[in-house]
Protein backbone atom coordinates (compact mmCIF):
# COMPACT_ATOMS: atom_id res chain seq x y z
CA UNK A 1 0.00 0.00 0.00
CA UNK A 2 1.36 3.41 -0.96
CA UNK A 3 1.26 6.59 1.06
CA UNK A 4 -0.30 9.33 -1.09
CA UNK A 5 1.68 12.53 -1.54
CA UNK A 6 -0.21 15.82 -1.60
CA UNK A 7 0.62 17.84 -4.73
CA UNK A 8 -0.78 21.37 -5.12
CA UNK A 9 -2.68 21.89 -8.35
CA UNK A 10 -2.45 25.21 -10.16
CA UNK A 11 -4.91 26.05 -12.89
CA UNK A 12 -4.81 29.03 -15.20
CA UNK A 13 -7.98 30.37 -16.75
CA UNK A 14 -7.64 32.73 -19.71
CA UNK A 15 -10.61 34.45 -21.33
CA UNK A 16 -10.34 36.02 -24.74
CA UNK A 17 -11.63 39.59 -25.15
CA UNK A 18 -13.09 40.01 -28.71
CA UNK A 19 -13.26 43.80 -28.52
CA UNK A 20 -9.59 44.05 -29.48
CA UNK A 21 -8.42 44.19 -25.89
CA UNK A 22 -6.13 41.99 -23.90
CA UNK A 23 -6.46 38.47 -22.43
CA UNK A 24 -7.34 38.80 -18.75
CA UNK A 25 -6.08 35.92 -16.59
CA UNK A 26 -7.15 34.62 -13.28
CA UNK A 27 -4.96 32.27 -11.22
CA UNK A 28 -6.36 29.76 -8.75
CA UNK A 29 -4.46 27.48 -6.42
CA UNK A 30 -6.08 24.45 -4.84
CA UNK A 31 -4.53 21.96 -2.45
CA UNK A 32 -6.23 18.57 -2.13
CA UNK A 33 -7.20 17.31 1.33
CA UNK A 34 -4.29 15.95 3.37
CA UNK A 35 -4.44 12.15 3.70
CA UNK A 36 -4.72 10.57 7.15
CA UNK A 37 -1.25 9.31 8.08
CA UNK A 38 -1.89 8.63 11.76
CA UNK A 39 -1.71 4.83 11.33
CA UNK A 40 1.52 4.57 9.32
CA UNK A 41 3.09 2.20 11.88
CA UNK A 42 0.70 -0.49 10.68
CA UNK A 43 2.86 -0.61 7.55
CA UNK A 44 6.13 -0.78 9.54
CA UNK A 45 7.69 -4.08 10.48
CA UNK A 46 10.76 -5.71 11.98
CA UNK A 47 11.91 -9.21 11.10
CA UNK A 48 12.63 -10.73 14.50
CA UNK A 49 13.67 -14.13 13.09
CA UNK A 50 14.04 -15.05 9.43
CA UNK A 51 14.13 -18.76 10.42
CA UNK A 52 17.23 -19.38 8.27
CA UNK A 53 18.99 -21.10 11.20
CA UNK A 54 17.66 -23.84 13.45
CA UNK A 55 16.08 -22.72 16.72
CA UNK A 56 18.48 -23.73 19.47
CA UNK A 57 17.91 -21.58 22.54
CA UNK A 58 15.80 -24.26 24.21
CA UNK A 59 14.47 -27.41 22.55
CA UNK A 60 12.19 -30.06 24.07
CA UNK A 61 13.95 -33.46 24.37
CA UNK A 62 11.58 -35.12 21.88
CA UNK A 63 11.86 -32.36 19.28
CA UNK A 64 14.57 -32.03 16.64
CA UNK A 65 15.03 -28.56 15.12
CA UNK A 66 16.64 -28.28 11.70
CA UNK A 67 16.50 -26.00 8.68
CA UNK A 68 14.42 -27.26 5.75
CA UNK A 69 15.92 -25.99 2.48
CA UNK A 70 13.24 -27.67 0.32
CA UNK A 71 9.81 -26.67 1.66
CA UNK A 72 9.87 -23.03 2.80
CA UNK A 73 8.29 -19.63 2.03
CA UNK A 74 11.12 -17.03 2.08
CA UNK A 75 14.88 -16.88 1.82
CA UNK A 76 16.69 -20.19 1.57
CA UNK A 77 14.93 -22.26 4.23
CA UNK A 78 12.60 -22.45 7.21
CA UNK A 79 12.67 -23.99 10.67
CA UNK A 80 11.49 -27.58 10.79
CA UNK A 81 10.45 -29.02 14.14
CA UNK A 82 10.25 -32.82 13.97
CA UNK A 83 8.09 -33.66 16.98
CA UNK A 84 8.33 -37.21 18.37
CA UNK A 85 5.51 -39.33 19.84
CA UNK A 86 6.85 -38.76 23.35
CA UNK A 87 7.02 -34.96 23.16
CA UNK A 88 5.43 -33.32 26.17
CA UNK A 89 2.98 -30.45 26.31
CA UNK A 90 4.80 -27.12 26.61
CA UNK A 91 7.55 -25.48 24.60
CA UNK A 92 8.54 -27.32 21.46
CA UNK A 93 11.41 -24.86 20.99
CA UNK A 94 12.47 -21.30 21.74
CA UNK A 95 14.85 -18.98 19.93
CA UNK A 96 16.61 -15.78 20.88
CA UNK A 97 16.68 -12.51 18.92
CA UNK A 98 16.75 -8.78 19.50
CA UNK A 99 16.24 -7.11 21.78
CA UNK A 100 13.28 -5.53 20.02
CA UNK A 101 11.03 -2.77 21.32
CA UNK A 102 7.59 -3.85 20.07
CA UNK A 103 5.44 -1.35 21.99
CA UNK A 104 4.43 0.49 18.80
CA UNK A 105 3.48 -2.65 16.87
CA UNK A 106 0.03 -4.21 16.55
CA UNK A 107 0.66 -7.67 15.10
CA UNK A 108 3.12 -10.51 14.74
CA UNK A 109 3.12 -12.28 11.37
CA UNK A 110 4.71 -15.52 10.19
CA UNK A 111 4.14 -18.50 7.89
CA UNK A 112 3.46 -21.89 9.45
CA UNK A 113 2.77 -25.41 8.17
CA UNK A 114 1.91 -28.56 10.11
CA UNK A 115 1.81 -32.13 8.85
CA UNK A 116 -1.29 -32.71 11.02
CA UNK A 117 -4.40 -30.57 11.45
CA UNK A 118 -4.18 -28.19 14.40
CA UNK A 119 -7.32 -26.91 16.12
CA UNK A 120 -7.64 -23.48 17.67
CA UNK A 121 -6.26 -23.54 21.23
CA UNK A 122 -3.79 -26.38 20.62
CA UNK A 123 -0.66 -24.31 19.82
CA UNK A 124 0.60 -20.99 21.12
CA UNK A 125 3.11 -18.41 19.95
CA UNK A 126 4.92 -16.80 22.89
CA UNK A 127 7.06 -13.67 23.31
CA UNK A 128 9.25 -12.82 26.28
CA UNK A 129 11.92 -10.43 27.51
CA UNK A 130 13.63 -13.34 29.29
CA UNK A 131 15.87 -15.90 27.50
CA UNK A 132 14.20 -19.26 26.98
CA UNK A 133 10.77 -17.64 27.02
CA UNK A 134 10.48 -18.80 30.65
CA UNK A 135 7.83 -16.27 31.67
CA UNK A 136 6.05 -15.21 28.47
CA UNK A 137 4.80 -11.63 28.34
CA UNK A 138 2.50 -12.64 25.47
CA UNK A 139 0.93 -16.00 24.72
CA UNK A 140 -1.16 -15.91 21.57
CA UNK A 141 -3.25 -18.75 20.16
CA UNK A 142 -1.95 -19.70 16.70
CA UNK A 143 -5.43 -20.83 15.70
CA UNK A 144 -6.48 -23.60 13.37
CA UNK A 145 -4.14 -25.02 10.72
CA UNK A 146 -5.06 -27.39 7.92
CA UNK A 147 -2.68 -30.31 7.47
CA UNK A 148 0.11 -29.88 4.91
CA UNK A 149 -0.73 -26.29 3.92
CA UNK A 150 1.32 -23.15 4.43
CA UNK A 151 -0.74 -20.54 6.28
CA UNK A 152 0.23 -16.93 6.91
CA UNK A 153 -0.75 -16.04 10.46
CA UNK A 154 -1.34 -12.47 11.62
CA UNK A 155 -1.74 -12.48 15.39
CA UNK A 156 -2.81 -9.42 17.34
CA UNK A 157 -0.41 -8.27 20.06
CA UNK A 158 -3.24 -6.51 21.91
CA UNK A 159 -1.81 -4.34 24.69
CA UNK A 160 1.87 -4.13 23.73
CA UNK A 161 2.90 -1.65 26.46
CA UNK A 162 5.11 -4.22 28.24
CA UNK A 163 6.91 -5.39 25.09
CA UNK A 164 9.85 -2.98 25.30
CA UNK A 165 12.74 -5.48 25.27
CA UNK A 166 11.66 -8.73 23.60
CA UNK A 167 14.50 -11.20 23.17
CA UNK A 168 12.91 -14.66 22.90
CA UNK A 169 9.99 -16.39 21.21
CA UNK A 170 8.56 -19.89 21.38
CA UNK A 171 6.12 -22.32 19.86
CA UNK A 172 4.24 -24.16 22.59
CA UNK A 173 1.94 -27.17 22.29
CA UNK A 174 -1.07 -27.21 24.63
CA UNK A 175 -2.56 -30.52 23.38
CA UNK A 176 -0.44 -33.59 22.60
CA UNK A 177 -0.62 -34.08 18.82
CA UNK A 178 1.56 -37.19 18.65
CA UNK A 179 4.35 -37.29 16.08
CA UNK A 180 4.25 -34.54 13.44
CA UNK A 181 6.35 -32.01 11.56
CA UNK A 182 5.94 -28.26 12.02
CA UNK A 183 7.53 -25.60 9.83
CA UNK A 184 7.76 -21.88 10.59
CA UNK A 185 9.19 -19.15 8.37
CA UNK A 186 9.85 -15.39 8.34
Amino acid sequence: QSLPVVVPQISLVAAEDHSGGSFPESLSLSIPAVPDITRTLELSYVVADDCETAWDESVSPEVVCTVDNVDYKYGSGCNLFTVGFDATVGHLATNDFGPIDARDFNFVKFWIKSSVAINSGEMQYQLDDTPGCVSPLKEIDIGALAADAWTEKTLSLGDASALSALCSHAIAMDIDKGAFALRIDQ
